[in-house]
């Protein structure tokens, strides 16, 4: 996860978020690093301006349980 955190430059072009993972087809999951936010976003790996994101979930624990679906 650091490693695709640092390719994907999210310190810079999505300040306040982390990268948890991508779907192989250039949308990237982001997660504000705040502990109490528990929403998921996806945002184009060209783009990465949260701004820009589309909210896949509000529940993380929730959404992992249902099988990451995107």
């Amino acid at each position: 996860m650091i490693e695709r955190n640092q390719t994907w430059e999210v310190e810079e072009y999505a300040k306040g978020y982390i990268a948890i993972g991508d779907d192989s087809g250039g949308m990237v999951f982001l997660m504000d690093i705040k502990a109490e936010d528990y929403r998921v976003l996806a945002v184009d790996s060209g783009d990465m301006n949260p701004k820009h994101a589309t909210l896949i979930t509000c529940d993380f624990y929730k959404w992992l349980q249902e099988g990451c679906q995107y």
